[in-house]
């Protein structure tokens, strides 16, 4: 009976290597890949794996593109933890939304060491002990939406879930 439940709660709420809760549930109608394009750029690519259209948010419009759905875990190889962020304090701003048909996808190309140096992102590489991303950290991408629950159907109809990519070096 305790590994039924055991696994039930797993199947509920995921903990993430990274201590955070996730009430969102893992799906399979997405996947993300991740590619180290240089020393300091990723490309991030999702694509619908489903069978069915699919309406998900790509990036947020403001002074410049920024992407509020995307994380990036790190583990440096002394096995520190880090998270970074791509978005920062705004005046203004607008989600980009596309519709994805089935095998169709998007991609964002990102400057990671620029994202690192963000004031969002200083206090993750200090509490892991850097003043700059390290070399030799390994990263994967994570694409997550949460649920709208006081908005319009068409903001309801949205992707939410999370996924991740495979975990690659930088």
């Amino acid at each position: 009976m305790r590994k039924i439940i055991t696994i039930l709660i797993a199947d509920i709420i995921t903990i993430s290597a990274f201590g955070q809760a996730d009430t969102l549930k893992q799906t399979k109608e997405l996947a993300v890949n991740l590619k180290v394009l240089n020393t300091t750029q990723i490309n991030i690519t999702v694509k619908n794996i489903s069978k069915d259209l699919i309406k998900a948010y790509s990036y947020v419009k403001a002074e410049d593109s920024q992407y509020d759905y995307f994380e990036i875990e790190a583990i440096t190889p002394d096995h520190e933890q880090m998270v970074f962020i791509f978005y920062t304090d705004r005046e203004k701003s607008a989600p980009v939304i596309v519709e994805l048909k089935p095998g169709e996808s998007f991609s964002h190309t990102i400057d990671l060491l620029q994202w690192s140096e963000q004031s969002s992102n200083k206090e993750t590489l200090k509490r892991a002990g850097f003043n700059h991303l390290p070399n030799g950290i390994k990263i994967r991408a994570k694409y997550r939406n949460s649920p709208c629950e006081n908005c319009n159907e068409y903001y309801k109809s949205i992707w939410t879930g999370y996924v991740y990519s495979d975990w690659v070096e930088f």
